[in-house]
Formats: C-alpha cells, structure tokens, sequence
C-alpha cells in the first residue's frame, strides 16, 4: 500500500490519502471471443437477440462462471439507462452457471439484451468471470445508435 500526502487547498491542511492493493487478477483464466456482431443500430426498447463464444486458452478449468454487463456509457442526454432484458439475473448479470469448462473447450453465451429508450449513442461493456475472477480477454463492447 502506498500513503502520500496532499494539500486541502480549502484549509490548507494536509490530507492522507491511501491507495488500495487490488487482488492480483489469476493469468491462468484466460480466454478468445468470437461475437455475433459488434454494432447495432435499432430503435428504443427493440430486444436483440446476441451470442458470444469464449474460448478457454488458460490453464485452469472454470468450474464456475457468469457473463455480466459492467457497464453502459451513453451521450449526455441518455444517462440512466439500461439494456437489461427480463431473462437477466439481475440488472447486470446476465448468465450464471456451475459447469466446467476445461481449458482448450469453448463456452457459447446466448442472450438477450435491449436498446436503450432514449435517441443516443450507448457503448454496452460486456466482461466473463471464471471461478470468481475477470476472464483476460473476454471483455468486449457492443455500439448501440438508437433512432
């Protein structure tokens, strides 16, 4: 952990400020995607039907796994929006399963997500975790336009 100080400019007091150690992320869970499609353009509220295929280039087999969507970026005017569809876990995770997935095997995710209601430009961020850790290589984007 690393401690530095800084200025409070409005009391000119000093402030300890400390950086977290994040968890070292395991180079064993690796994986290469093959994606359905990487941009749409669609109207508000349409559903879209997607797949994504990990493949296991780790060395470890995932024993668990689960597909989420970490994140969705959109113009000013469009802030607060989701693509999340009714078959989801939860606003965010998307698929969730128990079954192993030896490395050299491959995964295939289908699902369903939704354009946004609003008109914008939304960048939807996709991420696959394994045995509780982000899978290297299995994050991706989707450009979304709705009219």
């Amino acid at each position: 952990m690393v401690a530095s100080t800084a200025v409070n400019k409005k009391a000119d007091a000093p402030v300890q400020i400390q950086a977290v150690d994040l968890p070292a992320v395991s180079t064993s869970n690796k994986a290469e995607i093959v994606l359905s499609g990487s941009s749409f353009q669609i109207d508000g509220g349409a559903a879209v039907d997607y797949s994504v295929n990990f493949k296991n280039t780790g060395t470890t087999t995932w024993d668990s796994y689960s597909f989420k969507n970490i994140g969705l970026s959109a113009s000013s005017t469009s802030i607060g929006s989701s693509i999340a569809d009714s078959s989801w876990l939860s606003q965010n995770e998307i698929y969730s399963a128990t079954k192993s997935v030896a490395p050299g095997d491959a995964l295939g995710i289908p699902f369903t997500f939704r354009a946004p209601a609003k008109v914008g430009q939304y960048s939807a961020k996709f991420q696959l975790f394994a045995n509780g850790e982000p899978v290297i290589g299995s994050f991706f984007e989707i450009s979304i336009t709705v009219n």
